[in-house]
C-alpha cells in the first residue's frame, strides 16, 4: 500500500467520523432546543371581551402554574405594545395582567422632559387601564380606560 492510499483512507475516515459526530451535535441540540420552553399563543380577545382563538382555559391553567405571561395590546392598524405581566391572577373567569415598569415616552420614542411612571393593567374581558405617577408618587393625570383588543401568551413546556 503506498502513501497516497494511505493518507486518502485516513482522510476518508476523518471525515466520515465527523460528519457523525457533526449529525449527533445537531441532533442533539435540536433535541435540546425543542425540549426547552417557548412563547405561546394561547387566546386572543375583542376589545369586548369576546374570545377570537385560543382557549381561556389553558391562559388560566399557565398563569396557575406561574409560567410567565405576556400581552400584545393591540392599540390600531399597525400599532401595538407588548409587556410582560409583573403580575398576573384569574378572577371571575378572567386573567388579568399588570405591568408598572413603564416610564413616560413620547410617539418620537424618547422620553418627556418630566418623566413619569406608567402602570398597565389588561383584562380577558378587553378592559385595559393605565394609571400615571411622578417619581414622587404625584398623580399625573386621570386614570385612563380603553377596550382593546388583546393577544394572550404563556411561557409553556414542550408537551
Amino acid at each position: 500500500m503506498d502513501w497516497s492510499t494511505i493518507v486518502t483512507a485516513t482522510i476518508t475516515a476523518i471525515i466520515a467520523t465527523a460528519g457523525t459526530l457533526i449529525g449527533t451535535v445537531i441532533t442533539t441540540r435540536s433535541q435540546v432546543s425543542k425540549a426547552l420552553p417557548s412563547w405561546k399563543r394561547l387566546y386572543e380577545n375583542d376589545e369586548h371581551g369576546n374570545k377570537l382563538s385560543g382557549d381561556i382555559t389553558k391562559l388560566i391553567e399557565a398563569v396557575g402554574n406561574g409560567y410567565p405571561i405576556r400581552v400584545k395590546v393591540i392599540k390600531g392598524k399597525d400599532e401595538f405594545e407588548i409587556f410582560n405581566a409583573e403580575w398576573a391572577f384569574v378572577q371571575n373567569g378572567n386573567v388579568i395582567a399588570q405591568n408598572s415598569s413603564q416610564f413616560s415616552m413620547g410617539r418620537d420614542g424618547r422620553f418627556f422632559k418630566s418623566p413619569y411612571h406608567f402602570a398597565v393593567s389588561a383584562i380577558t374581558d378587553g378592559r385595559y387601564h393605565a394609571s400615571r405617577f411622578t417619581f414622587t408618587g404625584d398623580k399625573v393625570t386621570e386614570p385612563s380606560d380603553w377596550n382593546k383588543r388583546m393577544i394572550w401568551f404563556g411561557m409553556m413546556p414542550e408537551k
